[in-house]
Parts: structure tokens; sequence; C-alpha cells
């Protein structure tokens, strides 16, 4: 059985879209980015010119229209990992949540040219003063271990370490959580 994984934000992956990159060294530039699959952008600044591969050594973040709705994708290191990925910015504040979305095709070994097609979702959080990100669910199939790595990341608000103790809030609402957090956390002095 074979396996390929179409990449990171495989819905952006076959088409360019008007977006603009921000650089380290403070530029930036209007243009057309496609996404591929190892974590590197192709760009253009005109539709007929040649692309230039661009990768988080020279990229700080992209800013692109899904489906009319403004995106912002930024390179970060994930807790663990050396080199950084690219992900998209779901909310941001006291704490910025992050998604990595990708696709696999599975070869179906009991047909020949059939393909099984799995979508996933990963989310990451991170505080202003943190270099690197972290991944509460990195044991996929653990409820307990989220609650548990939630409940220490989330240490100085106590409401929040409440509602996931009553289970109101568990590994399955990310953004809730995050949305919680920033906006409704009396914290800890």
């Amino acid at each position: 059985m074979a396996n390929s994984i179409n990449g990171q934000f495989s819905f952006l992956s076959n088409q360019f879209k008007r977006s603009v990159v921000y650089f380290k060294d403070g530029s930036e530039k209007n243009g057309f980015v496609k996404f591929t699959n190892n974590d590197r952008i192709k760009f253009k600044t005109d539709k007929k010119e040649k692309t230039v591969n661009l990768s988080h050594e020279t990229v700080d973040k992209i800013i692109t229209r899904i489906d009319g709705i403004k995106s912002t994708f930024q390179y970060r290191t994930i807790k663990g990992r050396k080199k950084p990925s690219l992900l998209e910015i779901l909310g941001s504040g006291k704490v910025t949540l992050y998604r990595d979305s990708f696709t696999t095709n599975t070869n179906n070994k009991n047909f020949s040219n059939s393909f099984n097609t799995n979508k996933y979702t990963y989310y990451y959080v991170s505080k202003s003063d943190e270099k690197e990100i972290t991944d509460l669910d990195y044991k996929k199939f653990s409820p307990k271990h989220f609650i548990k790595a939630a409940k220490l990341y989330f240490k100085d608000c106590p409401q929040l370490i409440d509602k996931l103790e009553k289970k109101e809030l568990g590994r399955r609402d990310f953004v809730a959580i995050v949305d919680y957090y920033n906006e409704d956390c009396d914290f800890k002095k």
C-alpha cells in the first residue's frame, strides 16, 4: 500500500491566489502565491511572470483571501521540530491559535486506481512571549492528555481550568478555548 501526502493547505495548492508576502527584512510584495507540499510557496508579482520559490528563510507571513475571507499564514517553529512550518493563524490575542491542514491519499489495495482521501487538521497555540508554538494535542487519540496539557498551558486562567475540568470545553473546542482565554479570563496575579 502506497501513501502520498498532498500537502498543507491542499485547498490552495492547485491555484495561485492574489496575496501579500511579508519578508523577514521588513519589506513586502504584492503578487500571486501558490502553496506547495513542503512548506514552501511559489510567488510571482504578475500572472505572466516566472515563479520564484520562497520559504521560511526569507518569508515571515502571507496574507491572502480564501473564499473572500482574509487569511494569514505564518512560518512558526513547533516545539520539538527543527524547521518552521507554514501555519494559518485562526485568532490572536494573549494566545494565538494556529492551524495546519492537509490531506493524504492512500492507495486502496483491494481496488486498482482507487484512493482513500483523508483530511487532517492540527491546532497549535502560542503566547506572545514564546518563540516556539505548542501542540496541546500531540497524542491525538488521548482526550485525557489534552485536558492535562491544556490545564497546564492555561494555568493562569482558573475559570478556563474549571470549564475544562467540567468538560464544558474539550479537545475539539480549540477555537472556543483560545477565544475564552483571550476575552474572558481574569488572570491570577
